[in-house]
């Protein structure tokens, strides 16, 4: 059985109430007054209910365009929401895989860097090796230093995702000024190299040690994401 409409029903409560307020102002003065009623006693009042119910029926007949305007208008909103969300969650998909993609580039430069040092190894090779190590980092610091304008998530979270941000900036860095003074070939340069590696080291850690937190941050608002274009979805596409 087909459910009527509320908003429906609830304009034909009305309706009644309408037409029995009418009835009633209409003709309990004519049957309980002592005096006898003339017609211009409530001719007027009459005709203010007439026009009230003429005002009503054209609202009746106004309410079917005005109600298919606000679904197409509420249609549209969710249109440009879900576009709008989608690429938001393409965004924090790409931050995610930018985190977990420097985490292990960070780990192929100091692999890299532990090379360079040992006297077996072929030194033109293992430099080789360590400086395109140093450049797939840098680039992938990059980009993620690109992703750093589109902002997500609280005031703290904010915070701390600029600040581990930071770190791979240093990280990177680190490991540039390493291969310039590995580079150079010079006693001084050497000793200096080594400051380097222990500056590379420490900064890598503070990078371990914040991507659990600005990975569970990443995944949380993702799924808060996709929770909301679900909604959607089965606004827009389930109907």
């Amino acid at each position: 059985m087909k459910k009527l409409d509320p908003g429906l029903s609830a304009i034909g409560l009305l309706v009644l109430f309408a037409a029995l307020a009418c009835m009633l102002a209409v003709s309990l003065p004519l049957v309980k007054s002592d005096p006898s009623v003339h017609t211009s006693d409530w001719l007027g009042f009459s005709g203010s209910i007439i026009g009230a119910l003429i005002a009503l029926t054209a609202a009746m007949i106004a309410i079917k365009p005005v109600k298919s305007q606000l679904a197409e208008m509420t249609r549209q909103n969710d249109h440009v929401s879900h576009e709008r969300l989608c690429d938001r969650a393409a965004k924090l998909t790409n931050e995610l895989s930018l985190i977990t993609t420097v985490a292990a580039k960070i780990d192929v430069v100091q692999i890299a860097m532990a090379d360079v040092n040992v006297d077996a190894v072929d030194k033109t090779v293992a430099f080789a090796a360590y400086e395109q190590a140093c450049d797939e980092l840098n680039d992938c610091v990059k980009d993620l230093q690109v992703a750093r304008g589109f902002v997500w998530g609280t005031s703290q979270q904010q915070a701390n995702r600029d600040h581990f941000i930071d770190t791979c900036l240093t990280v990177s860095s680190a490991s540039m000024r390493y291969a310039t003074k590995v580079r150079m070939q010079t006693r001084l340069a050497s000793i200096i190299a080594k400051n380097e590696v222990a500056d590379f080291e420490k900064c890598r850690g503070r990078v371990w040690q914040g991507i659990p937190k600005i990975h569970s941050d990443l995944q949380i608002a993702l799924a808060r994401t996709r929770s909301f274009i679900s909604r959607l979805e089965e606004r827009l596409f389930d109907e």
